[in-house]
């Protein structure tokens, strides 16, 4: 058996997603990683699980001592949590927080599940380019793209500061050096989860 997600950025216009297929005793650790890769985000940043309301919430992240100077110790360990253990306490919802300074917040949808088993993870589906950490949150990043397509003398400036901060060589766009290859992807997330 095996479960299907979706994973919207949110914020993102028009919605940036990847559809997953995972194994069924995937913990949230693999599930943790699998977006990494599935995103394009650098796995340099804390990040956690959580579920409920704001006052009754339930977290799950790593148990260490890196993540616990950020907030109370998680209510479930992601090393030893698998998605079968949550299944039950949730509806069919759970955010994915990353980088508690940008907050690049993810709402994982659980779909229908396949009816063929799964070895490894693998993504199926996806719209929109990859991210990049560190340029602020998703309105700092709306804000950076939209000075990256300027015409403006005024943003020249900051444009090639961009430019020159992304990589980009003359005639690259954010959307075509960060694009989204399904199949690039999943040769990562196979080598990952293969090791």
């Amino acid at each position: 058996m095996a479960h299907k997600l979706k994973i919207v950025l949110n914020g993102s216009m028009p919605k940036i997603y990847r559809n997953v297929v995972v194994p069924e005793n995937f913990t949230f650790e693999d599930l943790h990683y699998l977006i990494q890769f599935a995103f394009g985000w650098d796995n340099s940043h804390l990040h956690e699980f959580s579920f409920g309301t704001f006052l009754n919430r339930t977290t799950i992240a790593p148990d260490d001592d890196e993540q616990d100077h950020w907030s109370d110790e998680p209510n479930y360990d992601e090393m030893e949590t698998t998605i079968n253990d949550i299944l039950p306490l949730i509806k069919n919802k759970i955010n994915y927080t990353y980088d508690f300074g940008d907050d690049w917040d993810h709402t994982i949808t659980f779909l229908k599940k396949p009816t063929g088993e799964v070895l490894f993870p693998m993504c199926i589906k996806g719209e929109g380019h990859n991210m990049i950490d560190d340029c602020g949150g998703i309105w700092e990043f709306y804000n950076m793209i939209e000075i990256l397509q300027s015409k403006s003398k005024d943003l020249k400036e900051q444009k090639e500061a961009y430019r020159e901060w992304l990589g980009l060589e003359k005639g690259e766009t954010y959307e075509t050096f960060y694009t989204f290859d399904i199949d690039e992807t999943n040769q990562s997330i196979l080598n990952f989860f293969n090791e």
